[in-house]
């Protein structure tokens, strides 16, 4: 009996540092950077955003009536500057809102 608050103690602190770890990898993810398409450095900066395009997008759910959801999708043109060559390159982005 004595060794079932430990138990508890321990699993919570397990998805306490499973959830870190997972915020942690996605906000990673979500800041990567390109590398240079000329020398293949990792000193680049973006400089420009231009949104080329913009349209609605509608997702159907399983085919039912009702269930659709639409969203925003834009053509992003990302003009990046790199750091070690001084050249620029431009990468396109499509985000869903």
């Amino acid at each position: 009996m004595s060794n079932l608050p430990w138990f508890w103690i321990g699993l919570g602190a397990l998805v306490v540092v499973s959830v870190a770890v997972n915020l942690w990898l996605n906000q990673r993810a979500a800041k990567a950077t390109p590398l240079c398409q000329h020398c293949d450095s990792k000193r680049v900066k973006e400089i420009k955003r231009d949104i080329v395009q913009s349209r609605t997008i509608e997702f159907n759910a399983g085919g039912m009536s009702g269930g659709g959801d639409v969203r925003l999708q834009f053509d992003y043109d990302l003009t990046y500057s790199c750091e070690d060559c001084d050249r620029k390159m431009v990468i396109r982005l499509t985000e869903t809102q």
